[in-house]
């Protein structure tokens, strides 16, 4: 009888181990799918919070922004509605239009929206800025969606198309299907990040992409970085805003293709 428990308590053992083991397998995989990290800060992008900022304040930042020359400016902001009677909006339309703004919308497979008609024709071009989630993980993201009457394309495809059309173009013809990876290349640390009130240096600014967003916990996802950063919670580890700023980088650079499956 105590033969046979022992018996029995070593097959159970020798199956957790190698479920652990497996598991710890599938997770290096993973981390080595989704997060192919290179040192240093990252040149080319700078990111803006805007905190609580309203539009007028928000308009004022883009006029700053564009005054130190850009390659281009990318809003992550959803402007849903526009009133031509309030100030606010009336100014932030004209700092849209004048900085050659490209706008971050909503999708959710019925085309662009969430962003009014009046925005969009101000803007340079609207892409939408959304991922898909997978276990509650960023996973991937759609470069594209189609509809009968135009091919809209994602935010960070856009910019990146802005910044260097030959390498978003060669990204755009390797693509095996419309929802690669999302693979993360840069910490948020990597980046240079101003505050809402911190004045612009436009040496950090002139000539890179500029990506304006709300870098708040509420814009927060779970990436694969947890495991490279040091993040010992649960939580979401990421902002939105940097996440773009990653796909941006994953078009310009193009990933690896013999990432594991």
């Amino acid at each position: 009888m105590k033969k046979a428990i022992l018996l029995s308590l070593g097959v159970l053992f020798t199956v957790l181990f190698g479920l652990f083991l497996y598991s710890n397998y599938q997770f290096r995989s993973l981390n080595d799918r989704f997060v192919q990290l290179v040192p240093g800060m990252e040149e080319r992008i700078a990111l803006i919070d805007i905190g609580n900022s309203d539009r007028a304040a928000i308009a004022r930042k883009i006029v700053e922004i564009a005054a130190c020359n850009p390659r281009v400016i990318g809003v992550d902001l959803f402007f849903k509605d526009y009133d031509k009677e309030n100030f606010q909006d009336s100014v932030l339309l004209q700092s849209i239009r004048e900085g050659k703004c490209i706008l971050g919308a909503a999708n959710k497979g019925i085309g662009i929206h969430n962003v009014h008609r009046r925005f969009r024709e101000a803007a340079l071009n609207v892409g939408y800025a959304e991922l898909n989630q997978k276990k509650g993980l960023v996973s991937d993201f759609y470069v594209y969606s189609d509809s009968p009457t135009r091919r809209d394309y994602h935010m960070a495809y856009l910019m990146a198309s802005q910044y260097d059309s030959l390498a978003a173009s060669a990204f755009l013809a390797s693509l095996e299907g419309n929802n690669p990876d999302v693979v993360i290349s840069r910490l948020t640390s990597q980046f240079k990040i101003f505050q809402p009130d911190e004045l612009l240096d436009c040496g950090m600014i002139r000539d890179r992409m500029v990506i304006l967003g709300y870098l708040g916990p509420e814009d927060q996802f779970r990436t694969y970085t947890r495991y490279r950063d040091g993040i010992d919670d649960d939580g979401p580890d990421m902002y939105g805003a940097v996440i773009i700023a990653n796909q941006v980088l994953m078009i310009l650079d193009k990933p690896p293709t013999d990432l594991p499956e």
